[in-house]
């Protein structure tokens, strides 16, 4: 396995393992300059090679619950893998977040990151069809992290790939989240 650091030369330092396509850190300044990870994880890899809350791993096929681990799809019923009794939860038994995904570094004049790709076979955790899936993990020179997900099926299939970070704005070792604000530059929201 293999640990990326990618540090966009402002401050900002991202963190990432092959393993899950995982976000181990995210390193940035606060307002007096001290620089303090904001991305909730472990500090060995022993810990992430456990099973964990998904700390910043790569989720899928299909994050979120699938009831009793059934759905129907072009008139076919598919029963699921029900990690989560009764329910397929975040891909299964072996999700995307147990692989050792193949990394390629990205390294250009605006950004730094890793392309993680995956390929996940017909019937993988009982899902329909082959598919190929990447996530692309950058920072640039604005101090934006980027997170963007692609896949290929060759069959009709559910998919709902996510990143599964746990955030505290304030650091590590800041206490509770309880008084953030998060602000939305949206025209829509929704709220489960």
């Amino acid at each position: 396995m293999t640990l990326f650091e990618c540090d966009n030369g402002d401050g900002l330092v991202l963190k990432l393992m092959d393993y899950g396509a995982t976000i181990v850190a995210v390193e940035c300044p606060d307002g007096h300059g001290q620089r303090d990870n904001i991305c909730l994880g472990f500090e060995t890899l022993d810990s992430y090679l456990n099973r964990h809350p998904f700390f910043g791993s790569t989720v899928g096929r299909y994050c979120n619950r699938i009831a009793q681990g059934r759905f129907a799809l072009d008139g076919n019923s598919y029963q699921l893998a029900t990690n989560d009794t009764p329910n397929h939860l975040h891909g299964g038994n072996v999700g995307y977040d147990q692989f050792v995904w193949n990394a390629e570094t990205i390294e250009n004049r605006d950004a730094v990151g890793v392309r993680f790709e995956h390929a996940s076979a017909d019937g993988d955790e009982g899902f329909p069809g082959s598919l190929q899936v990447a996530a692309t993990y950058t920072v640039n020179i604005e101090n934006e992290l980027r997170i963007e997900f692609t896949a290929q099926s060759d069959a009709a299939t559910p998919l709902n790939l996510t990143n599964h970070a746990y955030w505290n704005l304030g650091g590590q070792a800041a206490g509770s989240i309880l008084e953030h604000r998060l602000e939305l530059n949206c025209d829509h929201r929704f709220m489960v």
